[in-house]
């Protein structure tokens, strides 16, 4: 059986062409072989053969067209071929059935002989262009297809500059040139093309005619694309004007023994295709890469496959040192060292070497001049120990690997950076895979999945947790990510068993030992902060330093990538350097100093959020807090940069809450009540937000501090949560009450009457609403708030909206809005203008209704507060239909579910509701 794709699909038959059937099944089996050998996800075939829209009945559709498919190879092989698996289907042609495969072997192989056998390259790379009958899937209009098409086109044409670049090799220079001059003109923009173009008639006599094929090419890029020719053709044009001996035929050949010092290319390397197509680009414009990232991310596994792709393109040779920044067992190699290295390898007598390190680099440089060689210099140390090997021939390369960031390199020497992260999902499935097997991998996609997730994508840990798994081939994989999910036994799984060297953990030690006393003692307590992104600021509290000392240190940990810059001022962990520095900082820092840091930086979250609450809503009533002892808090001047900030913090406020009720819980109380304003604004109905209450009550009641449980069971009466579980929240309320009047008269005690008020409301028990908040009036009157008072008002006119009674309502809900605008009070004059407003709607004095609801609408979006925008869009929305002005009452009905479908309130149902009455009219 043939499968082709490399022209229009087809499958051959010993009986001859298999009939297919229509467009649909074709593109099916298209796309499986296209990606033969995976499995391709049932949701990724719809969505290619259905692009506009899939029908309800795709899914059903394309198991008929997959029948037919097994039908119809069955019948003409034996075998249906396609098989379902996990979700997908796959198909697996034996080596030799599918042409892609098949164009893809002869062309990887042609390319590696390309260097040492030219004319076995020119006949591996003829045969698997011969494998062409057209441009590939011609016959599809599937876009995915068309863009797979396009990608082999790209193989194609690659493929067919080796070819050319194989048979120059062999002295086929003028024959050559007619087909170059034909393939430069259907492709112009390809300027591997042009150089073996003005190769092929440089060598020809043709010099005049070469350079005009740089001006040539010249003008063309700079026309139409905007950019000036490459690195590699601007070095070829002024070769050919220098006439360099170098480009005659034969000329590699008379230096002698070519180096070929690259290490074994690692088997199983997954993945990592866009970082190689990252490192080619960059090679364009430069000779010296650097590719840096975090001990066991894979940079010498990557840089060495990058060097085994494009060693072929240096003809005079690859040389290779490893030069120990990292060892565990050697100190680094000394510059002088690895020039000594690099010279051997191109064949000086170590007799004729200079002893100093000048004349050392010396030599090296001109030993490579006129040479073109691929130089990788493995796991360096430090910008100075590289700098010394760098050649001055602008046609050699040079890939350096590195832990740290070798900012020097590219500030002074040019060189382009690729900083490595870890895998991604699928690719780290592929590592796996490679160690235990496809089939277990695919047998158990879950756990696969959280090993990966546990793993952190990190290479190294992949590969040890693949080999743990292997040691019991029938073992499921569950197992050990059960195994790996118990953080303090995870490090201790990765490790190879009698190689404490190849470990997760001695892979961190090694950076983390490079480390200066101040950046180490960082470093450990990092690892105390209770998210995943830490703010400069953050850490400048739990290191009790001042913000710009902490940022150096940071930096410094940020060049040694044992953290990562996740914004300009934020950094963050991978999983397990966390653990590792978790680990060192209970090994090696006294408790009181680890305490004492949890305590900073709880006071900094403390004091942080409290101020920016107070921006936010600065009338709230709330309790005061102690004055600062520690860490300065962030300055969050304006609304927007308090409620960015706590977007981003979210989180690690109530891992803080959490991690701190049983060691800190004098301060774990606080911090809810703090956060209040911007879970109000921003997640009201948040689930976490009750339970983050309970925990802070649980850390007062611990400390015996009732004013601090008077004041978290009176914030529990303010949450959304109140109004779905109103008997809880009264008898929580009723024991704030009772611990209020132990302390005295106080605005505590207002706000729980008020609280108690809303509860009551929440019941539909509007004369004892009315009640406690007449009380609250009191109290807050008696202590001169003015805001309390009008808060407490605002209340009592809710009480007789409830009741219907809206003359009643309007008067108190009038005093309140002149209280809050004689003191510019604008969340007040909000909530006051929505009630006075709804009060004129139930007495039919529409206008009077629009123009308060639209004031309260204005207020609102500029405070922020989402849950009441909702509120006032749906009033304003039935006001509107109210006076028959049905089209405006959907706009705004639509715009109220919406503000509440965003925060997830459940009143967004009724508005559904309201939007069906519309539309049955």
């Amino acid at each position: 059986m043939e499968f082709r794709i490399l022209g229009p699909l087809e499958v051959i038959s010993a009986g001859g062409p298999v009939e297919l059937g229509g467009p649909k099944p074709r593109a099916a089996l298209a796309l499986l072989l296209a990606h033969a050998g995976t499995v391709v996800p049932v949701e990724r075939l719809i969505t290619a053969m259905w692009p506009e829209r899939a029908p309800s009945s795709a899914a059903k559709n394309l198991q008929t067209y997959v029948w037919s498919l097994r039908r119809a190879l069955a019948q003409a092989d034996g075998d249906p071929r396609i098989v379902a698996r996990a979700g997908g289907y796959l198909i697996a042609p034996d080596p030799g059935e599918l042409d892609l495969a098949v164009f893809t072997s002869l062309a990887v192989q042609g390319h590696q002989l390309l260097g040492t056998d030219p004319a076995a390259a020119a006949a591996k790379l003829r045969c698997a262009l011969e494998m062409w009958r057209g441009p590939a899937l011609t016959d599809l209009r599937v876009p995915e297809l068309e863009i797979e098409a396009g990608r082999l086109a790209e193989q194609y044409q690659t493929v067919l500059e080796d070819r050319f670049e194989a048979e120059l090799a062999l002295g086929r220079d003028a024959e050559l040139v007619p087909e170059l001059s034909a393939a430069v003109a259907e492709h112009p923009a390809r300027e591997r093309l042009r150089g073996l173009l003005m190769l092929a008639l440089y060598r020809c006599g043709r010099q005049a005619d070469a350079l005009a094929t740089f001006l040539a090419a010249r003008e063309y890029l700079v026309e139409e694309l905007g950019v000036e020719p490459g690195r590699e053709l601007q070095l070829l044009h002024r070769r050919i004007l220098a006439a360099d001996p170098e480009l005659d035929p034969g000329a590699a050949s008379r230096r002698g023994p070519v180096p070929a010092e690259l290490p074994h290319d690692i088997a199983g390397f997954a993945g990592r295709k866009a970082e190689l197509a990252r490192l080619r680009e960059l090679t364009r414009d430069t000779n010296i890469v650097v590719i840096e990232g975090v001990g066991g991310v894979g940079k010498t596994a990557l840089a060495v496959r990058f060097a085994h792709r494009i060693a072929a393109e240096f003809a005079d040779g690859q040389l290779s040192v490893n030069l120990r920044g990292f060892d565990p067992a050697q100190p680094p190699i000394a510059p002088e060292e690895a020039l000594r290295s690099l010279l051997r390898g191109l064949g000086v007598d170590p007799r004729a070497m200079p002893p100093g390190l000048s004349d050392l680099a010396g030599l090296l440089r001109s030993q490579l001049s006129g040479r073109q060689v691929l130089i990788l210099l493995d796991n360096a140390a430090s910008a100075e120990q590289v700098r010394p090997l760098l050649p001055g021939e602008p046609r050699c390369l040079v890939v350096v690997t590195s832990r740290h960031r070798l900012g020097g390199l590219v500030t002074r020497e040019g060189a382009r950076r690729l900083t490595l992260d870890v895998l991604g999902e699928a690719e780290s499935a592929e590592v796996l895979a490679h160690v235990v097997g496809a089939e277990r991998v695919r047998a158990e996609p879950r756990a696969t999945t959280e090993i990966a997730r546990l793993c952190n994508g990190l290479p190294l840990a992949l590969r040890i947790a693949a080999d743990r798994a292997g040691m019991v081939p029938g073992a499921p994989l569950s197992g050990l990510a059960g195994r790996l999910a118990a953080e303090r036994e995870r490090l201790d799984l990765l490790c190879v068993p009698g190689d404490e060297t190849t470990a997760v953990r001695s892979a961190f030690a090694l950076s983390y030992r490079a480390l200066g006393t101040e950046e180490a003692r960082l470093f450990r307590l990092l690892s105390l902060h209770p998210g995943g992104e830490i703010s400069e600021s953050a850490a400048a509290a739990l290191g009790g330093l001042p913000v710009p000392a902490a940022r150096r240190l940071l930096d410094a940990l940020a060049g040694a990538h044992l953290v990562e810059y996740a914004a300009l001022d934020r950094i963050r962990f991978h999983d397990l350097i966390r653990l590792h520095a978790r680990e060192l900082t209970l090994a090696q820092d006294p408790d009181a100093d680890r305490l004492a840091a949890r305590r900073r930086v709880a006071e900094w979250y403390l004091h942080t959020v409290d101020a920016a609450g107070r921006v936010l809503l600065p009338s709230r009533i709330r309790p005061e807090l102690a004055p600062p002892p520690g860490g300065t808090p962030f300055p969050l001047p304006t609304k927007e940069e308090a409620l960015s900030w706590f977007d981003l913090e979210e989180t690690n406020l109530a891992t803080l809450i959490r991690e701190t009720v049983d060691e800190l819980p004098f301060l774990a109380w606080q911090v809810p009540l703090a956060a209040w304003d911007f879970y109000y604004l921003r997640r009201p109905w948040a689930p976490d937000l009750p339970e983050l209450h309970r925990l802070g009550l649980r850390a007062a009641r611990e400390v015996g501090d009732k004013r601090g449980q008077a004041w978290v069971l009176t914030s529990m009466g303010f949450l959304p949560w109140a109004l779905r579980h109103p008997d809880q929240a009264i008898q929580h309320l009723a024991d704030a009450v009772e611990l209020w009047e132990a302390d005295g008269l106080s605005r505590g005690l207002g706000a729980a009457f008020i609280a108690l008020g809303i509860c009551h409301r929440a019941q539909r028990r509007f004369a004892e609403a009315n009640g406690y908040c007449e009380r609250a009036v009191e109290i807050f009157h008696a202590l001169g708030d003015h805001h309390g008072e009008g808060f407490a008002l605002t209340g009592v006119g809710a009480g007789f909206l409830g009741q219907k009674r809206y003359a009643e309502a309007v008067p108190h809900l009038e005093r309140a809005l002149e209280i809050f605008q004689r003191h510019d009070e604008p969340w007040g004059q909000a909530i006051a203008l929505i009630d006075a407003g709804n009060a004129y709607r139930n007495l039919g004095r529409t206008r009077e209704a629009l123009d308060y609801l639209g004031r309260a609408l204005e207020l609102h979006r500029a405070i922020g507060d989402r849950k009441r925008q909702a509120v006032v869009l749906r009033l304003l929305g039935e006001t509107h239909a109210q006076a028959g002005e049905t089209e405006r009452a959907r706009a705004r009905f639509t715009e109220a579910l919406r503000a509440y479908e965003e925060i997830a309130d459940p009143h967004a149902e009724s508005v559904r509701d309201l939007l069906a009455a519309i539309d049955a009219r």
